[in-house]
């Protein structure tokens, strides 16, 4: 880990936008070319995007090598990041709030809580 924070968390950012749009494609394509049920869509979207995630951030930001507790640690902030993401869209749905607020919340609050527990800990 050689590069200052910073520069790890645009690349991060970056690297999630491309999963972001690799989601959103594979979930669509599934729904609409394969008739695919949606919750099935998103959770075939959900792997592939983690995998791409790690992938990406293993090799190209953190640059350390792919192991197996790595693979794990990264999942379970994954997890994490969308347990946090329903518990701020509740919220913000209990509250009354239009869900675009939620939306605003969780891109503010997860993307550098989850790059702050990768660098500190999955890739440690």
């Amino acid at each position: 880990m050689t590069a200052s924070v910073p520069k790890q968390f645009v690349r991060f950012a970056v690297i999630g936008l491309f999963g972001t749009v690799l989601y959103v494609a594979v979930v669509t394509g599934l729904v609409e070319w394969a008739a695919a049920p949606p919750v099935l869509a998103n959770a075939v979207a959900f792997c592939l995007n983690t995998t791409f995630s790690f992938s990406m951030n293993t090799w190209l930001n953190f640059s350390v090598p792919f192991t197996t507790r790595n693979w794990l640690r990264f999942c379970a902030v994954s997890l994490l990041g969308v347990a946090i993401t329903a518990a701020v869209a509740a919220v913000a749905e209990g509250f009354g709030l239009h869900y675009g607020y939620g939306i605003a919340m969780v891109a503010v609050a997860v993307p550098p809580l989850t790059f702050l527990l990768h660098r500190n800990w999955t890739y440690r």
